[in-house]
């Protein structure tokens, strides 16, 4: 249903305080939470704590015949504008993407806030989703999120310039639902009870995104689909879960844009190897109990728009593929990552990997709020 931006327009949602404050612009509003602060304890962490020191799965021809597909999707999307004249504030992070994503539980109230370019004659106009609740204002949206998990769309339009901004709002299925540790079949494992040294990046999350076959190939921003995030342990389950936190998302369309100015090409995504892991399938392969990857805010990631052939591109034109090119993806994954907080996206862990029998060059990233080094 569509909606023109009109003070304090109700649609079934009961005002509250926070969202009484979205719409009238009270500084009072200032709803930062603990990942969205700088954090505090930055320190030199034990390195089997830091580094993900273990190879990820190998490298199969699945993984090439996957990104032969997802290059597929984003040449069906190429036309379309990548950046916005105008930003939304999607869960206190600035995003002007023509297509992003927000997390929230049922039940959860979800606010959009509109920073509307100067001169703007005519008022936005929502096409609100049919399930939850809304409320809309000049330039603000909250929105409640409905009982039943699943995948929602909002769309926010300009009329003075026919752009417009698409937002899946995903509805997560809430951890306490899992039962010895399976969640409707699917196997979780279970997150350590205690954040690692009191941080709050480490709190076990609340819910996961419950992925089903109709999602695949859901764009979920410009060159990231929501299933290049998917655990890669075995099931018979009918649904996956996952989890992929939009700091990740808005720094590797960041480190992508870099690349894609650097060497003058025009990569359509980054090949992600490893992105979401259950706690389970972390434990299998034997890696670190607080892994970022978890968490849903790493990944293990190469460029690989040559060939798509499953490894990563001569990056530093030496006419080889060594781990010298992974080393170059560290370089421009590190210069992003000092200038991450001048430029609203937060900083991480980076990690250089060579090549082994089970893969080849690599690069991991994460967004865990503090940087963090390993692999030279």
């Amino acid at each position: 249903m569509t909606h023109v931006c009109k003070p304090f327009s109700h649609h079934g949602l009961a005002l509250s305080a926070s969202a009484l404050c979205l719409l009238i612009g009270t500084a009072a509003c200032d709803n930062a939470t603990g990942t969205a602060r700088a954090d505090a304890q930055v320190r030199d962490e034990a390195a089997s704590q830091l580094a993900e020191d273990l190879p990820p799965p190998v490298t199969s021809p699945e993984d090439t015949e996957l990104a032969r597909q997802e290059k597929d999707v984003f040449e069906a999307l190429a036309d379309q504008p990548v950046r916005l004249s105008f930003t939304v504030q999607v869960q206190d992070q600035p995003v002007n993407y023509q297509r992003f994503f927000a997390l929230a539980l049922p039940g959860e109230l979800v606010e959009f806030d509109i920073e509307v370019p100067p001169d703007t004659e005519q008022p936005f106009t929502f096409e609100l989703p049919d399930a939850g609740e809304s409320l809309t204002g000049e330039a603000a949206i909250a929105w409640k999120a409905p009982d039943e998990p699943g995948h929602y769309r909002l769309t926010i339009k300009d009329p003075n310039t026919g752009e417009q901004m698409e937002i899946t709002l995903f509805v997560l299925r809430p951890l306490d639902e899992k039962e010895d540790g399976v969640l409707n079949g699917y196997r979780i494992g279970e997150y350590e009870d205690v954040p690692l040294a009191g941080n709050p990046v480490y709190n076990k999350p609340a819910g996961l995104v419950e992925y089903t076959e109709d999602m695949e190939g859901l764009p979920i921003s410009p060159h990231f689909t929501i299933d290049q995030f998917l655990c890669k342990q075995a099931t018979s389950s009918d649904v996956k879960y996952l989890l992929v936190q939009p700091a990740l998302i808005l720094k590797l369309e960041q480190l992508l844009e870099n690349v894609n100015a650097r060497r003058g090409v025009e990569a359509d995504t980054i090949f992600i190897m490893s992105g979401y892991r259950t706690p389970y399938y972390n434990k299998s392969i034997g890696n670190v109990p607080y892994s970022r990857h978890v968490y849903g805010d790493a990944s293990d990631i190469y460029i690989d728009e040559i060939g798509n052939d499953g490894v990563i591109d001569d990056l530093n034109d030496d006419g080889e593929i060594t781990r010298a090119d992974a080393a170059w993806l560290y370089d421009m994954a590190e210069e992003l990552d000092n200038t991450a907080l001048d430029i609203g996206l937060r900083q991480g862990g980076i990690g250089e990997y060579g090549a082994n029998a089970a893969h080849g060059p690599f690069v991991h990233v994460d967004t865990r709020g503090a940087p963090a080094r390993w692999g030279r």
